[in-house]
């Protein structure tokens, strides 16, 4: 019964080792996910929008966003305005955007693309309003 006992309680501590490794395992996957993430931009896209980090190149992607309102494929209701209320870039040159007009709320993908030149070229790939 001892020797029952003794080679349970060494599987058990080997199971608890090879636990520790896995969990050690999905901790550092985690981290990879986490940082793959944030590269929303390599070295040549932050070079070409003249910013210093994957912050300041969301901001500037933001406000040239801000002057494309006539790529919002729908017309405003009652006379009003469609604006960008929010919106975020995706890797690979992509970027989801909500608008709205205080009537019609709606989502936009993008294509954007860096020009040598410094400016953005935007096209609207999809949209749907409510």
């Amino acid at each position: 019964v001892s020797t029952t006992i003794d080679k349970l309680e060494e599987t058990n501590e080997n199971l608890k080792e090879t636990n520790k490794d896995y969990e050690n395992s999905l901790i550092e996957l985690r981290k990879s996910i986490n940082d793959f993430q944030e590269a929303y931009f390599s070295e040549a896209d932050l070079y070409l929008l003249g910013a210093q980090s994957t912050e300041e190149a969301k901001k500037i992607l933001w406000q040239s966003l801000q002057t494309q309102e006539d790529k919002i494929p729908a017309h405003p209701l009652l006379g009003g305005r469609f604006y960008f209320s929010k919106g975020a870039p995706i890797k690979n040159k992509w970027y989801v955007a909500e608008v709205e007009d205080g009537h019609i709320r709606g989502v936009l993908l993008y294509q954007f693309h860096l020009n040598p030149n410094g400016t953005i070229a935007w096209k609207v790939i999809d949209s749907h309003f409510d």
